[in-house]
């Protein structure tokens, strides 16, 4: 039963993002795997239970008189749960395709040196977000988290920068990166 009360306890917890849905339209897609991988626990759970409360109901039917109405609630409370876990399957799925078709997608990578006319730059990049560093060869500047904007744009938080807190930038290519401030990288 303590496994019961977890599965249901945690199928409520994802049930409720039927009701709510999660927060904005650009969830980080991590969000969403990792929801994925919760319910993918969740029904193994629900399996083994089912799979426990159907070597019981067969090992005490004509062996001992017992009240078998507990045990047939318990199924039929599994498969509500299933049924829960059904809805869970197409609102997540709703989700990734909202994600999907919200994402500005890119055409570069952005990972690697970059050279900004003055001193050694790096950029990381994951799927949409940026980590960028500027002065590498001493004092490095950052990291600064940045993101893409749309398939060819992209913003940087400069947080040390009291005067200008965010850059936009074009990606003219591979190789340049041209900024809103008149700064131009290029790819060492």
């Amino acid at each position: 039963m303590k496994n019961l009360s977890r599965v249901l306890l945690f199928a409520v917890l994802l049930g409720s993002l039927i009701i709510q849905g999660l927060p904005g339209d650009t969830q980080e897609k991590s969000q969403t795997e990792r929801l994925w991988e919760q319910k993918k626990i969740v029904q193994e759970e629900l399996d083994r239970l089912e799979s426990l409360t159907t070597t019981v109901l067969t090992s005490i039917e004509g062996i001992f008189k017992v009240d078998r109405a507990p045990w047939i609630r318990l199924r039929q409370n599994i498969e509500v749960m299933k049924k829960a876990l059904e809805a869970i399957d197409r609102h997540l799925e709703e989700i990734e395709a909202d994600y999907s078709a919200n994402m500005p997608g890119h055409n570069f990578d952005l990972s690697g040196e970059w050279h900004d006319g003055y001193s050694p730059c790096r950029i990381e990049q994951s799927g949409e977000t940026l980590n960028v560093w500027i002065n590498t060869s001493t004092k490095a500047r950052g990291p600064f988290s940045g993101r893409y904007t749309s398939q060819n744009t992209i913003k940087v938080d400069f947080t040390d920068d009291p005067n200008k807190a965010c850059c936009s930038a074009t990606i003219a290519d591979n190789n340049t990166i041209n900024w809103d401030n008149g700064f131009t990288w290029k790819r060492k």
